[in-house]
């Protein structure tokens, strides 16, 4: 796993790269700019519910520049993951995993959407979005249908969270699929649920993908680069691997949901 970003030389910054660094992220592609501020988030909790209040103090670092090394990455790599932040280079890296067979994914939270929005979702080949996106991109309130009509405008799969409600999918072949919430009775903080549904998804979704590469036959040698099939791969997993992920993803989200912070 490697992170794109503009971050600033400050305390926050010098964190923020240790915290990468602990959990093994690659932060070669992460710009430090001398003399700026780091993005910090205030997180207030209510603690009868969990649910919690942002307020976001963001970086005074410059628009991150698209490099060579971040082709390099993209091109080795399985599944490039965008949320809507930095719009040019977000656009320079979707192209360069289109011409490599990279998978895109995009996770669009709540308050997110915009009409700059409408072709980069419909660009990208899994779609998980919250509710609130959701509805603003397809105009109904009816999560089954808004999942349809995500997959229908070019997602391969096409998601929308829900929070305790639980989540919607249409698989690559156009198949409907509910997942269940796993419940929790109480929950501390809810910060980060989300992330963890989008991180533990993937990650399930790239073991199978792996695997499935490794009985590849048309690979010729073990040098190649980790995205060539992995769209055509995406297209051909079973229904059983793409719900095994969306189960793990709401089980780690929940879990989430029991300690303080994301």
């Amino acid at each position: 796993t490697a992170m794109i970003d503009s971050i600033g030389d400050d305390m926050v910054g010098r964190h923020i790269l240790d915290d990468f660094e602990k959990y093994n992220v690659n932060t070669e592609a992460i710009q430090v700019e001398r003399g700026a501020k780091s993005g910090v988030a205030t997180i207030l909790v209510k603690q009868s519910t969990g649910e919690r209040a942002v307020f976001f103090e963001r970086s005074t670092a410059t628009e991150p520049e698209f490099l060579d090394t971040h082709k390099q990455l993209i091109g080795s790599a399985y599944i490039l993951h965008i949320n809507g932040r930095h719009r040019q280079l977000m656009r320079s890296a979707m192209a360069v995993a289109k011409e490599v067979g990279t998978i895109i994914s995009l996770d669009g939270g709540a308050q997110r959407y915009d009409e700059d929005m409408k072709p980069i979702t419909e660009a990208s080949h899994i779609v998980i979005v919250a509710r609130d996106y959701a509805e603003k991109y397809t105009g109904t309130t009816n999560l089954k249908e808004a999942c349809r009509i995500i997959h229908e405008r070019g997602s391969c799969i096409a998601g929308v969270t829900d929070g305790a409600n639980g989540s919607y999918f249409v698989w690559p072949d156009g198949t409907f699929y509910r997942c269940e919430p796993f419940t929790q009775s109480t929950v501390v903080d809810t910060t980060g649920a989300g992330d963890s549904f989008h991180g533990a998804f993937l990650a399930n979704l790239v073991y199978t993908i792996n695997h499935m590469k490794g009985q590849d036959t048309t690979s010729t040698t073990k040098h190649d680069r980790a995205s060539i099939h992995a769209v055509e791969l995406l297209k051909a997993c079973a229904h059983s691997d793409l719900e095994k992920a969306a189960i793990f993803a709401s089980a780690v989200a929940s879990l989430n949901t029991q300690g303080i912070g994301g």
